[in-house]
């Protein structure tokens, strides 16, 4: 806090928000005062003022968005005129929320009236502070000092994608409560923004849609995507609409004037956390569909199915649970805020990998889709010798080399350089059928570490012979 003087306002400053204020006096709850404003501050006319709490043990202050001083020769001096009474509604006082954001990519909404709606505005404390990467919905996009930006205004009523720079990045809304809480959903996918101060469980807060078999999914995103499915009780991982965040709906049929509960008006009690996908080989981003369904053979409760893209990209994570069930979990496409590939194409197949064998599927990548599948790991023998691309590639300081074997035989994966020089002999001796990984670490055949560059690896097994590429970066 400081002070401030300008053609605004004059008083204490809130410096995250940049926004003036003149703070009378502090009460404690329960306290009030009465205060003759005429020797501080003096105008004519209708003023618009705001209260704001942020909680029982915080300063109320008022603030006036009114010119308070006039700039004169000797300076600032107050406006002389008579300072009207004050009274305050309810429906009228100013709320506020204090954000955070993780690093990456954060779905929220903005549920305020008497904001500026620009994203400038708006997201200004993450611009200052060189944080904002990108603000994306689909009524356009916003970046800052990029003249071709769509976007140029934040609604209550919707939801919106934020990239943030910083691990601790904060934004202040201030504003009055959302007035008018009703939503129009549109038949099919619908962001929008959830208004409530409180939070509530999903089935709660869309029971009416449930009710008249008109949902069919929600999907929400903190720290990668959530989803809620009626009919799938058992997999969801979206159990809670928290404030401030903003929620893909998918309705059958148009509804108008949707709103959610009153606080306390639901028919359950106890809040159920939601079950957030963390997975360190998986990079979230808003270009995501979903994967459920089921795992045969031998497995362990908790362990990860991995998803891979046609160039072996770890692009999702799939934990096992009770029954052998995979909980319904996104699956990544490409982050278009950066450079590198760095997930599916669409139409691209996915592949699944568990214990070291991958299994191929006929599933596609769609955003925004939903798919099932059943993976049977127990009978999985090759019926063809193969090598695979190693993963990660380009890769510092290990990386993976998988290949197959369906007879019994004598198989040799060496690495050489580009001149063929023999640089590590990875495999040599006779296999049973089956899928193998071997991890290289970057070293030669006598332990020490190679330098970087392409190289190249080279299986061979009776009438079979395979040879990749692959890049080592220090």
């Amino acid at each position: 806090w400081g002070e401030k003087n300008d053609d605004n306002n004059i008083g204490t400053v809130d410096h995250s928000l940049g926004t003036p204020i003149d703070t009378l006096f502090s009460l404690e709850s329960g306290s009030p005062i009465s205060v003759d404003l005429t020797d501080i501050i003096n105008s004519s006319g209708e003023l618009s003022f705001g209260l704001g709490v942020l909680d029982p043990s915080d300063n109320v202050s008022f603030y006036s968005k009114e010119k308070l001083l006039t700039d004169g020769a000797g300076g600032y001096a107050p406006q002389m005129s008579v300072w009207p009474s004050l009274s305050f509604q309810q429906d009228s006082l100013s709320v506020a929320y204090d954000l955070a954001f993780t690093e990456g990519w954060n779905l929220i909404s903005v549920p305020f009236d008497g904001l500026n709606p620009h994203p400038q505005s708006v997201f200004a404390t993450l611009i200052k502070n060189n944080q904002l990467v990108y603000v994306s919905s689909p009524k356009g996009f916003y970046k800052p000092n990029d003249p071709l930006g769509t976007l140029d205004s934040i609604n209550s009523k919707d939801g919106y994608y934020i990239k943030a720079s910083g691990s601790e990045s904060n934004i202040y809304f201030r504003g009055k409560a959302f007035s008018n809480a009703s939503l129009s959903l549109s038949a099919g996918w619908n962001l929008i923004s959830y208004y409530p101060s409180y939070e509530l469980n999903i089935e709660d807060a869309f029971a009416d849609l449930i009710d008249a078999n008109n949902l069919q999914y929600v999907a929400g995103f903190d720290q990668g995507g959530l989803v809620y499915d009626p009919d799938a009780q058992g997999t969801n991982t979206l159990h809670r609409l928290m404030p401030t965040k903003g929620y893909w709906v998918k309705i059958n049929q148009a509804v108008e004037n949707f709103s959610y509960p009153e606080e306390g008006q639901s028919g359950s009690t106890a809040m159920i956390a939601n079950n957030f996908i963390e997975h360190p080989d998986v990079k979230p981003n808003p270009s995501f569909m979903f994967v459920k369904g089921q795992i045969i053979g031998h497995y362990n409760v908790g362990d990860w199915v991995k998803v891979l893209s046609e160039d072996r990209k770890i692009v999702g994570a799939i934990k096992i649970i009770k029954g052998g069930y995979l909980r319904n979990s996104p699956v990544y496409g490409d982050d278009f805020t950066t450079e590198e590939i760095d997930g599916l194409k669409t139409g691209e197949l996915l592949s699944f990998t568990y214990n070291g064998d991958t299994l191929s599927s006929q599933i596609k990548f769609y955003p925004m889709s939903f798919k099932e599948v059943e993976l049977d790991y127990k009978a999985f023998l090759p019926s063809t010798f193969a090598l695979h691309q190693n993963y990660p590639n380009p890769f510092n300081p290990v990386t993976t080399i998988q290949y197959d074997v369906p007879d019994n035989g004598p198989v040799t994966i060496i690495i050489y350089d580009l001149t063929g020089r023999k640089i590590k002999t990875l495999v040599n001796q006779v296999s049973t059928p089956g899928r193998y990984s071997i991890i290289w670490n970057g070293t030669n055949d006598f332990g020490k570490s190679i330098s970087s560059g392409m190289y190249f690896y080279r299986m061979e097994a009776p009438g079979f012979k395979s040879v990749k590429k692959l890049m080592l970066l220090k």
